[in-house]
């Protein structure tokens, strides 16, 4: 329910008619989910921190929900020392709960957490145990086959990254997930460019962009110029779309491609 556009005032009508019991805790949790997703993150960890509070003991499903829910949040916040010990929490509870779904997500997110700080031999150890459980045929391989990736980028692996990249982005296409599908076809650009080969990069940008990734586009487009030393056409690119971007992140990256210009 909490990924519904204009969910969030029903889910907290249903967190605070119930209060604070037992019974709660789940529409706490959807209610953190909710707030972070329009940027409330205040509200946000209020709440998660309720479903853990009125959680009962032996909810061990709901406690792994929890901890995987304040995982991301803490992740979010970039505040990776909280997030690790909510990974710890949730890399407890995975033997204790049986819902195959759950576990497979707790996995992926402990192994984002992971690949975020650099610890690579205990992310591929993670991903290891992940693939036990996840069979090719599931959405959630692709996303173990991009952590794949990130794991062989740090162990300066270009040819295992780009193979595992590559894969990720079929099976993404096969399940279609948009989002994942433009996260690995912009790391298989990047990585084209650090490893010389223009050519491929050039080709990968050949495809149509989606009008909400128009930043994306003048970003590797950019860099892909700034390969080709074609400084102008990288400044050009920068200048079309700075003005009109919001989100930090993408304006670090372009004002970084502009300086390298």
């Amino acid at each position: 329910m909490q990924s519904r556009d204009g969910a969030l005032p029903l889910i907290e009508w249903i967190a605070n008619a119930i209060g604070d019991q037992a019974a709660g805790a789940d529409a706490w949790l959807a209610a953190g989910a909710s707030r972070l997703a329009v940027d409330d993150a205040r509200g946000a960890l209020a709440a998660y921190e309720r479903a853990v509070a009125v959680r009962a003991a032996g909810d061990t499903l709901g406690q792994l929900r929890d901890a995987a829910g304040l995982l991301y949040y803490y992740m979010a916040q970039s505040d990776f020392h909280a997030a690790v010990g909510q990974a710890a929490i949730a890399y407890d509870l995975l033997p204790l709960v049986a819902h195959p779904a759950d576990r497979i997500s707790a996995y992926i997110n402990i192994a984002s957490l992971l690949t975020r700080i650099g610890n690579l031999s205990t992310t591929a150890d993670v991903l290891d145990e992940a693939r036990r459980i996840v069979p090719v045929t599931d959405r959630y391989y692709a996303n173990i086959r991009q952590l794949d990736a990130m794991v062989e980028r740090g162990r300066d692996h270009p040819a295992l990254e780009r193979l595992a990249l590559l894969e990720a982005h079929a099976l993404a296409i096969r399940d279609g997930n948009r989002v994942l599908e433009s996260y690995t076809r912009f790391d298989l650009i990047d990585l084209a460019i650090r490893d010389g080969d223009l050519d491929g990069a050039a080709a990968w940008l050949r495809l149509p962009f989606p009008p909400d990734e128009a930043v994306a586009e003048a970003y590797y487009r950019g860099l892909l110029a700034v390969a080709r030393r074609e400084p102008r056409e990288a400044v050009q690119l920068v200048e079309r779309v700075l003005p009109k971007t919001t989100a930090d992140p993408w304006i670090r990256s372009l004002e970084d491609v502009h300086g390298r210009a």
